[in-house]
């Protein structure tokens, strides 16, 4: 059942839509998913617009819309529903966890992950630190290829409070694993690393073996030569 809220942006979104525009944004994202057509500036605008009429809702109409969101076909949708993340900023609970993990499998690519990894993940094990450990265990061992890299960059913003020991424990896991979005997410991980440790991080790539792809993103801010 459609909350009563999702109707107008939903019909907003609807208007907006230019299948003429969609062709390409589809091609983009591999033709995994529908979309309307609508530029994300112009997005924004809708949906900045539909908020301001929506400032009060409790956090269990917000779930409720991110879930309607999720369950439609085209995909400004769900970034709809990313922009909705932010409203949960204080009212994380610990079994949101629960419903982040399936929100990440679920129409999983890069676009919806990494965002769901950094401002869903991220942002809940800010809340629960002492859960950080127990839930990025689960999500590897879970051997799913989102989940695992959702472990690697859900840190991103962590800045000085990254829990170094665990991302590169994570790291030398996966390490050896083949996939592009884990290779990418490794160098990325490692990348933001650098801005505030630059010395583990030119340890680290000299004392292990990545991928080329890992490599070469660990180390795109650092200036050479470094590793003599």
């Amino acid at each position: 059942m459609l909350h009563s809220a999702f109707v107008p942006l939903q019909a907003s979104l609807l208007q907006a839509a230019n299948f003429a525009r969609s062709v390409p944004m589809e091609r983009y994202m591999k033709n995994k998913f529908a979309f309307l057509g609508i530029p994300a500036t112009e997005r924004r605008d809708i949906f900045k617009q539909w908020k301001q009429e929506h400032k009060h809702l409790k956090k269990t109409d917000w779930l409720e819309l991110i879930e309607n969101c999720w369950q439609q076909e085209e995909r400004e949708f769900q970034y709809c529903a990313l922009d909705m993340l932010s409203q949960l900023r204080k009212k994380w609970s610990e079994t949101d966890i629960e419903w982040l993990e399936r929100l990440i499998v679920t129409k999983s690519w890069w676009d919806t992950v990494d965002a769901l990894a950094v401002h869903g993940l991220g942002a809940w094990i800010r809340h629960f630190p002492e859960k950080q450990e127990e839930t990025c265990r689960a999500f590897y061992e879970s051997g799913n290829l989102w989940l695992q890299r959702s472990v690697l960059i859900h840190q991103l913003q962590f800045k000085q409070q990254t829990n170094t020991d665990l991302l590169l424990y994570y790291i030398e896991q996966l390490a050896s694993h083949r996939d592009f979005f884990i290779r990418k997410a490794i160098g990325w991980a490692l990348r933001q690393l650098s801005s505030s440790q630059p010395e583990i991080v030119i340890e680290f790539v000299k004392t292990h073996t990545l991928s080329p792809l890992s490599e070469k993103e660990a180390l795109r801010k650092l200036k050479r030569p470094f590793l003599s």
